[in-house]
């Protein structure tokens, strides 16, 4: 487990106070990142080296070596899709044209 701290950008490049966030709570980096779709955010580890950036809720860059990217990655598009697609029930009647 490794502290990391979050940075939600403004427009001009500034942030806001940091938000701690946990390595291994993926479901939490999750929402972090997702939380405001327009906005880029950063994530960094305690001696201040980026391990997140985004755009928007997009992942840009990830060190994997802090970061478990496949679980991070599936949280992040479960967020992005609002359900999970095995969820998600298909009518019949759709064809395509």
């Amino acid at each position: 487990m490794s502290k990391l701290y979050g940075y939600v950008l403004s427009q001009n490049g500034y942030h806001d106070k940091p938000v701690k966030l946990d390595s291994e709570n993926i479901p939490a980096l999750a929402k972090f990142i997702c939380d405001d779709p327009i906005r880029d955010k950063i994530i960094t580890d305690e001696a201040d080296k980026t391990v997140i950036t985004t755009c928007g809720c997009f992942l840009d860059r990830v060190d994997k070596s802090t970061i478990d990217f496949p679980a991070l990655l599936n949280e992040v598009q479960n967020i992005q899709l609002g359900e999970s697609l095995e969820d998600e029930e298909f009518e019949d009647d759709y064809e395509m044209d």
